[in-house]
């Protein structure tokens, strides 16, 4: 595989040289980037519910990983076992989260093995802006993009820039994180080394009692290397991303007893990213993408003897390559394009069943689009279409279409949009092959979404969005019980997810920045459910709330935000007894910025849950109360 990538980035540099202007001298990126470019692709998210979570908006939340800037957007349920130890996940909309497909500049990192991506991995110091847009985007995405996409677009970096950040909190969670974008030949190069440990004993409690987490502990190092470079109308894009990660695994807390633990995790992992951009002319441009991702991952838990003597020690190494092209182009009102990409995945393993220990899967999509836009004084209105054929290796093939329309008021700066999207989901590695869990008679999930939209954006202000959504699903699967202690992924057959949500961003006065979200949602199990009975996927709150209010003056800034989620159930038969109550997060922080030398110092305060809140995301997993987290950081 690593050989296989190298003559994708040969393939890649060659194309460059067969399609573009010759021109023997390197530009620096700056002259290759041409903003309105941006505009031709992705054109489907114009049509559902979308948000932009743009670099301002990163900067004022100070995030940690990329989930710290996610929760800011409409929708977006953040799964957190706790700590910096622990996976994160996205869930939009209430659904499941591997029917978030997780990307990277449009090319997918979503993992084959579970289905899921972990964003903790991810270095949120090297994204620009996130694009969240939810509604079915197989049409454009395929498998996983059922609940919407995640899309996380990646900094630019061109100029020399030197910067050292240090974070340090009363959980003993330590980060340093050292940035450098050095131009070489007007080639800028970066490099991102970051060093996060910690003992993991963060405070929790349970009732009046307090307690310290045990066998959270996080030893990672991960490493970002990126350049970008281009010759006319060409440019690639290389990025490449390391880490080494030793971290526990706690035990459940159960009537306040916190059973003893010494399971961990090893994980390594390399996932590297080329891409390449080919604008033939103004209104052209084609594309070539291609991401490969290894990881090896090690799981022991001496305590687990329902599965031996000697419990668990297992490992697995994944291997996944996904090749995309792209071509778009403009005629007039007309804008179309076109899309094929193959992903290949191989997984080996001493916890799957029936297979040899060793399984592989092989996906090709071919996908078409068309948007069509006029613009008068009055209104400005739009339709758009597209349609995504895919075939597996493991089962027949797959059509998803979408159509959108939109119209825009110029005077009264409002914008109604509708679309009708599907999605559909491939079941995972695990959920058909893991041992004691997995069913290789497993169905893949299709979805039909209809979504309605008012956008309002008075100028000088900010903007107002709300969309009401509905989606049917077939064949959803779920982990359901076969007996005491044992569980079986299975096709459940239909789920309805039903809600309104709304957005804002705000400037009301100078200074003053306010985000402001809210969803109502309800995903309803009706296979098997008596009628007028409600029935709720497990984890989904039916209501989420997150807000971000901040104020700059001069050199300083000081903001608060507020996270609100309703109860949930954890149990597919939605047991009472095991519910999850409701909870409140009041955060708060400030930060000053001085001139010092020849650079800029940074420094933050803030304070993460100040009510020092009991809750809980996980059933018996408890998060963090109080925490105050420090910041320095200083760059040339």
């Amino acid at each position: 595989m690593i050989k296989l990538l190298g003559y994708i980035v040969v393939f890649l540099i060659a194309f460059g040289f067969l399609y573009s202007e010759i021109d023997s001298v390197a530009k620096r990126f700056p002259e290759v980037t041409i903003e309105a470019k941006k505009e031709l692709t992705n054109q489907g998210f114009n049509y559902i519910s979308s948000q932009l979570i743009d670099s301002r908006t990163i900067a004022r939340i100070n995030p940690i990983q990329v989930s710290d800037a996610l929760q800011y957007a409409a929708g977006v349920n953040i799964r957190d076992y706790g700590g910096l130890s622990s996976i994160k996940t996205v869930s939009l909309r209430g659904m499941p989260s591997n029917q978030t497909l997780i990307l990277m500049d449009g090319l997918r990192v979503t993992n084959s093995q579970t289905g899921i991506a972990d964003i903790s991995k991810l270095f949120i110091s090297s994204v620009d802006r996130i694009e969240v847009a939810k509604g079915g985007a197989s049409s454009q995405y395929g498998s996983n993009a059922m609940a919407g996409v995640v899309n996380m677009i990646s900094k630019t970096e061109l100029f020399d820039e030197y910067r050292l950040t240090a974070t340090y909190d009363n959980f003993t969670n330590r980060i340093l994180e050292a940035d450098i974008t050095q131009n070489i030949d007007s080639v800028p190069l970066t490099l991102k080394l970051r060093k996060t440990d910690s003992e993991g004993t963060y405070g929790f409690r349970i009732g009046d009692k307090n307690y310290e987490r045990q066998n959270s502990q996080v030893d990672n190092i991960d490493l970002y290397l990126g350049t970008v470079f281009g010759w006319g109308n060409f440019s690639v894009k290389p990025r490449v991303i390391l880490r080494t990660s030793e971290r526990g695994n706690p035990e459940p807390v159960i009537a306040g007893v916190q059973r003893p633990s010494n399971a961990f995790l090893k994980e390594s992992d390399l996932t590297a990213i080329v891409s390449a951009d080919n604008y033939l002319n103004d209104s052209t441009v084609f594309k070539i993408g291609a991401v490969y991702n290894y990881s090896d991952l090690q799981f022991k838990n001496e305590q687990a003897i329902e599965f031996g003597a000697g419990g668990l020690d297992n490992d697995f190494y994944n291997n996944a390559l996904q090749l995309r092209t792209e071509f778009a182009t403009k005629y007039k009102n007309l804008r179309y394009g076109f899309v094929a990409d193959g992903t290949f995945n191989k997984l080996a393993g001493d916890m799957l069943q029936d297979v040899n220990k060793d399984i592989a899967r092989n996906d090709i999509g071919i996908s078409a689009n068309m948007n069509y836009t006029k613009k008068s004084v009055v209104i400005e209105y739009g339709f758009y279409s597209s349609f995504r054929a895919d075939y597996s290796s493991d089962f027949s093939g797959n059509y998803s279409p979408m159509i959108g329309a939109s119209a825009r008021v110029v005077q009264a700066n409002l914008t109604t949009k509708a679309s009708l999207s599907t999605g559909y989901r491939l079941p995972s590695f695990n959920e058909m092959y893991y041992l004691n869990y997995g069913n290789q008679d497993l169905r893949p999930e299709r979805s039909i979404t209809y979504n309605l939209g008012f956008d309002y954006d008075p100028p000088k202000f900010g903007k107002f969005g709300i969309n009401l959504f509905y989606t049917n699903t077939r064949d959803q699967i779920a982990a359901v019980p076969t007996g005491p202690i044992t569980w079986q992924s299975q096709n459940i057959d239909k789920v309805n997810s039903q809600g309104i949500e709304f957005f804002s961003i705000l400037t009301p006065i100078e200074g003053l920045n306010i985000v402001y979200n809210y969803i109502y949602q309800q995903p309803l199990i009706k296979s098997g459910i008596e009628e007028g009975e409600k029935v709720l996927l497990p984890y989904t709150p039916e209501e989420i709330v997150s807000a971000l209010v901040t104020y700059d003056f001069n050199k300083f800034q000081v903001g608060t935000s507020i996270q609100h989620k309703s109860y949930i159930f954890t149990t597919i038969d939605n047991d009472m007894g095991l519910i999850i109550d409701d909870y409140t997060l009041l955060d708060v922080f400030g930060s000053y910025k001085l001139e010092l030398l020849s650079g800029a110092l940074l420094v933050r305060l803030d304070v993460k849950n100040i009510l020092d809140k009991q809750y809980q995301v996980f059933l018996n997993y408890p998060m963090p109360g109080r925490n105050i987290r420090g910041t320095i950081s200083y760059e040339i």
